[in-house]
């Protein structure tokens, strides 16, 4: 059954099409959160020049901050995870770039999978011009690009820092939209 999306998460959805390299049509998705009972959205579009790899977005449902990825997992595993991040966000001190979320979602821990680093979105390759915050529907959003980390990525992170990770990264070459590591 197709997800009726209510006017600012239509809105958010559309500026991700005006904004993104992804093809014309989206799957949106309908969460409940299991902590509050609080419905969110969010939307996953193949990428125009790689079909193998989705957009995955929240849709602004808790606030004014919007997680998205270009992954190459189930859209809907991915979506549910950013849900939860979200989540996470509504119920903590408000996320920044630069901050990691631990995961509990098990389709992501079994990938290896254990903790989400934010990032600006213009990081992603797929993502150059994207920005960080824009304003949709009179509300003032801001932009998060997911990158699912491992345990030891993670725990580099937490011991050196920011900087440390992003030079590992980039000495490893590391494909930020793989979700299996190896793969």
């Amino acid at each position: 059954m197709p997800v009726k999306l209510p006017k600012v998460q239509s809105a958010v959805l559309g500026y991700l099409f005006d904004h993104a390299p992804v093809a014309p049509e989206a799957e949106a998705f309908e969460f409940r959160s299991t902590s509050d009972g609080a419905t969110q959205f969010a939307a996953s579009a193949a990428l125009s020049d790689d079909a193998g790899l989705h957009l995955v977005s929240t849709l602004a449902s808790r606030g004014a901050h919007v997680f998205l990825t270009v992954t190459d997992g189930e859209p809907d595993d991915v979506a549910a995870a950013l849900a939860d991040i979200e989540t996470y966000d509504a119920r903590t001190t408000r996320l920044a770039h630069g901050d990691t979320v631990p995961l509990e979602r098990d389709v992501l821990r079994a990938a290896g999978r254990t903790a989400a680093l934010l990032l600006r979105p213009a990081v992603s390759n797929a993502l150059p011009e994207f920005p960080d915050t824009a304003t949709v529907s009179r509300r003032a959003l801001h932009f998060f690009l997911v990158v699912f980390l491992d345990d030891v990525e993670h725990s580099l992170k937490k011991a050196q820092g920011l900087d440390a990770l992003l030079d590992r990264f980039e000495t490893a070459d590391r494909d930020l939209v793989q979700l299996k590591p190896g793969a």
